[in-house]
């Protein structure tokens, strides 16, 4: 595991604190990583940066919605 990093989640499980993680999806058999934003109810666009992802946090992802999800991680306190 990555220092201060939590382990990743499955996409079932959501978080429980808004706010910016890092997301994955398998697309078309690669593995691609993201950083996206938690509003409570869904997923919002994704961002190759926290910052950028945190600017994005009002547009719902597509991305999740065809993945059914992410699987994510947090960064550990």
């Amino acid at each position: 595991m990555e220092a201060n990093l939590t382990e990743w989640y499955e996409r079932e499980i959501k978080p429980v604190h808004h706010g910016v993680y890092e997301v994955r999806v398998k697309a078309n058999g690669k593995i691609v990583r993201w950083f996206s934003y938690w509003n409570g109810t869904y997923w919002c666009m994704s961002s190759n940066t926290p910052g950028a992802a945190y600017v994005l946090r009002q547009t719902p992802s597509d991305a999740a919605e065809h993945a059914g999800g992410f699987e994510w991680r947090g960064i550990t306190k």
